[in-house]
């Protein structure tokens, strides 16, 4: 019995010391009349007769500008293999399985993980594109994403 009644003063006292610690530095909690502050809605004698002060919190923040995706980019997964042959070995290996064959898939291909940063160098079709990664070791690779010459509209 003791130990429901000792739950929810632990849950209690861990949401104070949460309050507490999260509390921005300076910045102090309204105290009920009789603790020494002014309290909600009191009056402060110090303060020259109740005039409110502007809290920080109280400013109004501008609004962030929109944040812009790279362009043009590979999106988490699209694939990327490291030669044409291998990618049109992988769009082999799609067709076959399609038609109900076994097709092995190429080892040179990956699929993306992550949104990432490309440069076109140079388009074939709409569906075999050579593009250039970033980075210090300059990458080069070819993908099955048609990527337009405008980047999609903002969200």
């Amino acid at each position: 019995m003791t130990a429901v009644r000792v739950a929810p003063a632990l849950a209690m006292l861990g949401c104070l010391t949460l309050l507490l610690v999260a509390a921005p530095a300076g910045a102090q909690l309204a105290a009920g009349p009789g603790m020494g502050g002014q309290g909600v809605g009191g009056r402060g004698g110090h303060h020259g007769g109740g005039q409110r002060q502007r809290s920080p919190q109280a400013a109004a923040l501008a609004p962030l500008p929109p944040v812009r995706d790279p362009w043009p980019r590979l999106d988490a997964g699209a694939l990327l293999c490291r030669t044409e042959a291998d990618l049109q070995q992988h769009q082999a290996a799609v067709a076959a399985r399609l038609t109900g064959s076994a097709a092995p898939e190429p080892p040179g291909c990956q699929i993306m993980h992550a949104m990432t940063a490309v440069s076109v160098v140079e388009r074939h079709e709409p569906a075999r594109t050579e593009v250039r990664l970033p980075g210090p070791p300059e990458q080069l690779g070819w993908t099955d994403v048609a990527i337009s010459q405008e980047p999609p509209p903002s969200r």
